[in-house]
């Protein structure tokens, strides 16, 4: 805080939207608790490798624990994740297990909402996706491991974002998240999806582009960081108990076809239920807002043409719409990462969509006060900075 400035006490004790967001969704995760330790029967696999990971101070390379399978090879692919589960289970029994699945979804829940307010500047349309996208990820949210993967993702993505766009340069942040996340969860594969894409992209969009842009060079050079990031990560994720195996052993799952035409979470989504709803409004409102965005588009022939290519152009945005669409509708399990993926593109085109149209200047105005309202507030984030 600055000396001889003396915030108003609303602005302490108002908090900011994310705080709100972070409240609900964790008190939320806590009274949906019986259902992330009941509906799924890994928890107890989980617990008990943890425990003897903290226990013993070795890492188990052979099954242990099972009947038929005693003694056979084990690739402890989840191990980091099955020792936190443990280490919260021992501080709080089932209670802390609860508590710590609720801070995971808490946390990817509120990055996401931030990562529409990057995208969308709007505090609205950020908190109507962020919360449709937690709707549709909630079909998956049980006490495993791969509630990690689903806070990684986020930071995974809106960490490429920020590096794409100049605003950050910490290439080295990639492979480091990459250690936790080879050794939290076996979709670390997720990462690799997510930055194809947006390697891709960018190659298409240069390839486009060059004729007309006059950054060809920054663009070339950020591919080539690109490329570095990625190259890192691999290595990165070979720091793992198994090393390469722990590849294989995440490819293998979806090989196994009696594992996926067998197993719940690797099957398509039932539509008949109404936990999938959410994901499928998603898809038809994501349907909805780039087929008006193309048609609006279309006629702003004033637009410079450098301007619209690279407006039109946003190939990763589409591969990963389409992508983990269709990924999401091959298997349930991909539904939340489709979510917190594609929520921040479709904030960004609404907020597009809905200033293109007549009263834009209004919605303007109201957009820019309302951010400007929201940012003024202290929040918990400045007020823990502030006494630090």
């Amino acid at each position: 805080m600055k000396s001889g400035v003396i915030p108003s006490l609303a602005r302490y004790f108002l908090p900011r939207l994310q705080d709100i967001i972070f409240i609900a969704i964790f008190i939320g995760v806590i009274g949906y608790g019986p259902r992330l330790l009941n509906v799924d029967g890994d928890l107890g696999r989980h617990l008990t490798l943890g425990r003897y990971i903290l226990g013993t101070r070795n890492i188990p390379t052979h099954d242990l624990f099972s009947h038929t399978m005693a003694g056979e090879p084990l690739t402890p692919h989840e191990w980091l994740a099955e020792v936190v589960y443990a280490a919260a289970y021992e501080a709080g029994g089932l209670d802390g297990v609860i508590w710590l699945c609720a801070l995971l979804i808490a946390l990817a829940v509120t990055l996401c909402f931030r990562q529409c307010l990057a995208h969308s500047q709007s505090v609205v349309v950020s908190l109507v996706w962020a919360i449709l996208g937690a709707a549709a990820a909630s079909l998956h949210w049980l006490a495993r491991p791969h509630l990690f993967t689903l806070l990684l993702v986020v930071l995974w993505t809106g960490e490429l974002e920020r590096f794409e766009s100049g605003e950050s340069k910490r290439w080295w942040l990639f492979p480091l998240l990459m250690v936790f996340w080879a050794n939290l969860h076996g979709a670390f594969i997720a990462g690799f999806v997510i930055w194809g894409a947006h390697l891709v992209g960018k190659i298409v969009e240069e390839k486009i582009t060059r004729n007309y842009c006059s950054a060809a060079a920054r663009q070339l050079l950020t591919e080539l960081l690109f490329r570095i990031v990625g190259v890192t990560s691999f290595l990165a994720s070979l720091l793992n108990h198994s090393g390469v195996g722990l590849w294989a052993t995440s490819l293998s799952y979806v090989r196994n076809r009696y594992l996926v035409g067998h197993t719940a979470e690797y099957l398509p989504p039932d539509f008949h239920h109404p936990s999938t709803w959410p994901f499928m409004l998603m898809i038809v409102l994501s349907l909805l807002v780039l087929g008006i965005s193309r048609n609006h588009r279309v006629e702003e022939s004033a637009v410079p043409l450098e301007k619209r290519l690279r407006s039109l152009f946003r190939i990763r945005s589409v591969l990963l719409l389409a992508g983990w669409t269709a990924l999401g509708l091959y298997s349930v399990r991909n539904v939340p990462i489709y979510a917190f993926v594609v929520a921040p593109i479709l904030a960004g085109r609404t907020t597009s969509l809905l200033l293109d149209w007549g009263g834009g200047s209004q919605r303007r105005t109201l957009i820019a006060r309302l951010i400007s309202f929201d940012a003024n507030l202290a929040g918990i984030e400045a007020t823990l900075k502030g006494r630090r």
